[in-house]
């Protein structure tokens, strides 16, 4: 008996979204209340200087760098052929390389540290941002701790697991962090908690995989074998893709703290937390998604594919429209209820920074196809050039205009680069079709996005600013923005498309309570 997962895709992308959507509801609230204590006890100075490093350390951690998944993409194959040998050589080699990248980020780590009292200019003294540096860097290098046999888990479509552990683990990570920066005002103790539950998250999710896939006890007797050359080669790729994509979205920070100091890097923060929750959250969802793409795409029917990304596309670009109408109408009244007016940033920072959002999101099946159908050799070179777009034109801009010009620099590099190159690629490499049908459904999809907050932001101008005017003027965004959305695509292929699963889905529910 080899434990592999027997279900059907549907089954299986359908309890993934659920436990992931659930649990990931639940880290925001506390993810939240652990960023609003932070930065009422601590202040501006320790929460720019707390995203300027997380931001340095996105160069180095898992989640940005993407290995997880090439090695996904490694699995597919071998799970649909039921091979356990295969399985067993693959995740042998897995435990190598995430070794080697161990060593390389504790050496990039310490290379960074000479370049610290250039990149910080802060009043916090220079002796605990040194701590506070080497604290952050040793919870990005715990992150590989027996990490390997998790992959197994993703792969298989069972990243339930991986959501409920993940949820208990956060959950106790941020109810003890809350608690140290309450009563004590401690980041140091706020940041050893965090490594003492990444390693311990690692550890359990590691015996849940062995439990769960009895075959890996022969895991240790299988000869090592060498990593074979095309994996090798997405490997190297996607590392390039990745770190090319980290310089596109995560150095507005560094530039920030650099040109105009290390409290505008707070400032810039509180929002670009509001637009990150909402973006991991979503990013969840086609974490539960990819996995079945993935065995999908073993399949080899190009037009099944294409007929489920079409109905993808169209559930990323409702999120897209909503969240950006919601973002538009209810941020700048949030921000004084959340941690005071002080920290309101002007309406024109917050429209670019819903562009950059919107053309994040809308893209989504463009990303979970990529990754799933393994496109990883070209897309790195255009991604570079996009990364060195945004890096020169935040410079050259962040000195002229300042805070705005560094969000603009991301836009463009964007719509440069990234926003037309991906999904030409993806239609002439494996979907076979014209990409002007995507361009075409994205223009209308924009167009749409723009009707919502105009017709949702004239009715909510008669609102005040209240906590219950928030809740009423998000209501209306998501309300005016879905009608306008159902009436457009209501006898669209799309729209029947997700009508007829869900409608099949809880017809299997029905059968099942019987």
């Amino acid at each position: 008996m080899n434990n592999l997962n027997s279900n059907s895709r549907t089954k299986n992308t359908l309890v993934n979204v659920a436990t992931g959507i659930s649990g990931k509801l639940v880290i925001l609230v506390f993810a939240f209340a652990v960023r609003t204590v932070f930065i009422r006890k601590l202040g501006a100075e320790y929460n720019g200087l707390n995203a300027l490093i997380s931001n340095i350390l996105s160069f180095l951690c898992l989640a940005d760098i993407g290995l997880q998944n090439v090695l996904n993409f490694s699995l597919y194959s071998c799970i649909e052929e039921n091979d356990t040998n295969k399985i067993l050589k693959n995740l042998k080699a897995f435990k190598r390389i995430y070794g080697y990248f161990a060593l390389v980020i504790t050496g990039c780590g310490f290379v960074v540290i000479p370049f610290i009292p250039v990149i910080v200019k802060s009043a916090i003294p220079i002796n605990e941002i040194y701590v506070y540096y080497m604290l952050y860097l040793i919870n990005s290098i715990v992150t590989y701790m027996w990490i390997y046999k998790t992959t197994l888990l993703y792969a298989d479509q069972n990243q339930y697991v991986i959501n409920i552990v993940t949820l208990i683990s956060k959950v106790c990570t941020y109810s003890s962090q809350i608690l140290v920066i309450y009563f004590w005002k401690s980041l140091f103790a706020f940041l050893i908690i965090q490594i003492f539950f990444t390693i311990l998250q690692n550890l359990v999710l590691s015996k849940m995989t062995e439990k769960k896939y009895s075959f890996l006890k022969y895991l240790y007797e299988i000869e090592r074998e060498s990593i074979e050359t095309e994996q090798k080669k997405n490997i190297i790729d996607t590392i390039k893709y990745r770190v090319s994509d980290v310089l596109l979205n995560n150095t507005d920070n560094i530039i920030i703290s650099t040109i105009l100091g290390t409290l505008f890097s707070g400032y810039y923060a509180n929002y670009y937390m509001l637009f990150q929750y909402i973006e991991g959250f979503i990013y969840t969802i086609g974490t539960g998604v990819i996995a079945s793409i993935g065995n999908l795409v073993q399949e080899k029917d190009v037009d099944i594919s294409y007929h489920n990304f079409k109905a993808l596309m169209f559930i990323y670009a409702v999120i897209a429209s909503v969240c950006a109408t919601c973002f538009y109408n209810c941020t700048q009244g949030f921000i004084p209820i959340w941690i005071g007016s002080e920290y309101v940033l002007s309406d024109s920072f917050l429209f670019l920074m819903i562009l950059v959002f919107y053309l994040n999101i809308s893209m989504g099946a463009v990303k979970l196809y990529r990754e799933a159908m393994g496109l990883f050799i070209k897309v790195p070179r255009m991604m570079f050039v996009a990364a060195i777009i945004n890096i020169t034109l935040s410079i050259l801009l962040g000195n002229t205009i300042g805070l705005i010009g560094i969000v603009i620099a991301t836009f463009v590099a964007k719509i440069l680069t990234q926003y037309w190159f991906e999904p030409y690629l993806l239609f002439k490499e494996k979907l076979k079709k014209n990409v002007w049908i995507y361009h075409k459904k994205q223009i209308v999809n924009f167009c749409l996005t723009i009707i919502s907050i105009f017709f949702s932001s004239l009715i909510c101008s008669f609102l005040g600013s209240g906590f219950i005017c928030i809740i009423c003027r998000a209501i209306i965004s998501v309300m005016i923005c879905i009608f306008i959305y159902y009436f457009v695509y209501s006898r669209s292929t799309e729209m029947n498309e997700i009508l007829v699963r869900m409608k099949g889905f809880m017809n299997r529910r029905s059968i099942d309570a019987t």
